[in-house]
């Protein structure tokens, strides 16, 4: 079990970039987590033999890049925290801003790509594949590979049919639900699979053993859950209102000792459309005269609800049964069959396509570092190779994922050296992000990695808001949250934070006649601000992208520069067409329209009356040795045809553009 730290923020913090401590952390919006992560990286450059023996784990390109930014920034500033690290770097001659590859910061696709290449027969797929960033074009077509196998003499089409019949013979809808498992696969790939192949060695009673267990474990856990998560004092009158209504309903009921007794509390007080009742009656079993238990079982719902457990209770009702039924037993394995075949169609997609998606080369990786649940000697070798872990937005995990991560520590023991730090926030999980899934955030905090325990810290304070504002998010979102924390159902406790900043930022009105006017004084607004406070970063926000063009107009008269992404494809900018123009005429000098664009672009400024003469020929060559033009348009040209002969004596066009 790991320990949860208590401290205060200021003591969590350093417990937090302790190198001898591995330690998972959940640090709230405004809690300054990338600067942890920094910080304890730094500390961590400080200490190791060589810079790869730190590897630091992100989801996005973007926070790798901003992560790997900030790291190079500090050792180059020779900050406070980076001092350990710069002096480390000069006694082994590193030069890490020379060469900041060798800072290991990378997402967690990028690395498992790269174990691949360290290990390239562990995948199924070559090196040259390209990964698809939207793989669902990939899953519908294995689907309806595989559901095209019902129309000719494939031994396995009659388990394929029986599973369309199983949808109401809906080629759609089959489709679908194939598509969507193709997707989640790295979920059940090992368990599914091993279930087909048993079925196929007439070992079918396994799966239903399988199946059986996982429903008994969700019983178990759910009902453990509602246990420790209702006080005591609601417990009784839940079970004494149900004694009730089972004595009035002759019904069994043992006390809530068993699941089947939940289950019953959620028939009598949830509706179809999984909420509280508002009014009971004696189909609940509380007769009409009976007004008063109908009174506390209201009180006790509306106290439930509080407690944010409405769903959870009103769901209890349809976890299926214990015990299979024999008919839902033949169903199971018709799905593990399918299931396993779609694997199989997706397999042949990919080679077809010469694409992967991410969960592939995630899987593959895993497998790359473990066989039989023992560390590979690639494992091994990484293990030699990589000290110390950190993972950013530990939230965001995907099952493949984290057994990714999981196999890489596997042979770590306490006290050998290793370290793993983690950092996340479970109320700014993206529900089900690339498949995210929040139970291993809330699992690893509590109890920690399987085979490495960590320290649990969480931190409270808010570097980023107001006062102001962070009591009123504290207000706001304390309702919103279930509690306790349930790794079960998904719910998170909130966890309020504690404001830094005293001070109010500043609000000025300004109501404008007409947006041209609008757009003046946001643009002398935002140069007044640049003059006084130069490194500082201004945001525009506006309604709708309508209002922008006389805003943008603004700040281009007042020579300001200015970020913003997709507002202005790059296919607009004047420069880009004009690298297009050039592009398209060195690659085909018969391109008429792209040689016309360069001579009337700012790179050769032929005037109208000129290009009009020009356009009477057909090849690049008449236009440029033509005797018409005036004395200007023929410097120009001559100039023109200068660059372009020095441009055509590269062989590649990359060159020819860079040197035309």
């Amino acid at each position: 079990m790991p320990r949860t730290s208590h401290q205060n923020d200021d003591d969590a913090r350093a417990l937090v970039i302790d190198p001898e401590r591995s330690v998972i952390v959940q640090a709230p919006a405004g809690s300054g987590k990338t600067t942890l992560l920094v910080n304890r990286y730094l500390t961590l450059l400080g200490r190791v033999e060589e810079p790869e023996h730190i590897l630091a784990i992100t989801f996005t390109r973007k926070a790798a890049a901003e992560m790997r930014q900030r790291v190079i920034e500090q050792l180059r500033l020779e900050t406070e925290a980076a001092k350990p690290a710069c002096v480390r770097a000069s006694e082994r001659d590193w030069h890490l801003l020379d060469n900041p590859q060798r800072l290991r910061i990378q997402t967690i696709d990028s690395f498992a790509l790269g174990v691949l290449q360290q290990q390239p027969f562990s995948t199924r797929f070559g090196l040259e594949y390209q990964i698809a960033e939207d793989a669902r074009w990939l899953y519908d077509e294995a689907a309806d590979r595989l559901l095209e196998k019902t129309n000719n003499k494939d031994p396995l089409r009659a388990d394929i049919s029986r599973f369309v019949a199983l949808v109401g013979n809906d080629f759609d809808i089959a489709r679908n639900l194939i598509a969507d498992m193709l997707s989640r696969r790295d979920q059940w790939l090992d368990p599914v699979s091993n279930v087909a192949r048993e079925t196929f060695a007439k070992d079918r009673p396994r799966l239903t053993e399988v199946v059986e267990s996982a429903i008994k474990s969700i019983m178990d856990r759910t009902k453990d859950a509602l246990s420790n998560s209702i006080p005591k004092s609601l417990l009784d009158e839940i079970n004494e209102l149900c004694v009730f209504s089972a004595h009035n309903l002759q019904q069994p009921f043992t006390q809530l000792s068993d699941f089947d007794d939940w289950r019953f509390f959620s028939r009598i007080a949830t509706t179809r459309n999984r909420s509280f009742r508002q009014r009971v009656t004696v189909r609940e079993g509380f007769p009409a005269k009976a007004q008063s238990e109908k009174a506390r079982l209201i009180d006790v719902t509306q106290s439930l609800a509080g407690l944010g457990l409405t769903k959870t209770i009103a769901n209890l009702q349809y976890i299926p049964d214990e015990k299979i039924p024999v008919e839902e037993r033949e169903k199971l394995i018709t799905f593990s069959i399918v299931l396993t075949l779609g694997v199989v169609e997706l397999f042949e997609v990919f080679r077809l396509h010469q694409l992967v998606d991410f969960s592939e080369i995630t899987i593959s990786a895993r497998n790359a570092l473990s066989f039989d649940e023992n560390p590979t000697d690639l494992a091994l070798t990484l293990d030699y190779r990589t000290s110390h872990i950190l993972v950013d937005e530990f939230q965001d995990t995907s099952l493949a994922q984290y057994k990714l991560v999981t196999n890489l520590v596997q042979s770590w023991q306490p006290g050998d050296g290793h370290s793993f730090f983690a950092v996340g926030d479970p109320m700014q999980s993206i529900y089900r992000f690339r498949d995210a899934d929040l139970n291993l955030y809330q699992t690893t905090f509590r109890d920690g990695l399987p085979s490495f325990p960590l320290d649990a810290v969480k931190l409270t304070s808010n570097f980023r808001s107001s006062a102001a504002l962070v009591a009123w998010c504290n207000a706001t979102f304390s309702t919103l949250f279930g509690s306790p924390d349930d790794a079960l159902t998904g719910a998170v406790t909130f966890n309020p934070a504690t404001a830094v900043r005293k001070e109010l930022g500043e609000i000025q009105a300004f109501v404008a006649d007409n947006p041209k006017t609008e757009a003046e004084r946001i643009a002398d607004r935002v140069d007044a601000i640049r003059s006084k406070h130069p490194k500082d970063t201004i945001a525009i926000l506006v309604r709708t992208r309508s209002v922008l063009p006389p805003i943008i107009a603004a700040l281009q008269e007042t020579k300001l520069r200015w970020r913003g992404v997709d507002l202005e494809p790059l296919a607009n900018v004047p420069v880009v067409r004009d690298l297009y123009a050039i592009t398209l005429a060195l690659m085909d000098d018969r391109h008429r329209l792209a040689w016309l664009s360069i001579f009337r672009s700012p790179l050769v400024g032929i005037r109208l009356r000129d290009l009009e003469e020009i356009a009477r020929h057909e090849t690049v060559g008449d236009m440029l040795t033509d005797t018409k033009l005036s004395p200007d348009a023929r410097a120009r040209l001559d100039r023109v045809a200068s660059a372009l002969k020095i441009a055509m004596s590269s062989h590649s066009i990359r060159s020819r553009v860079e040197r035309f």
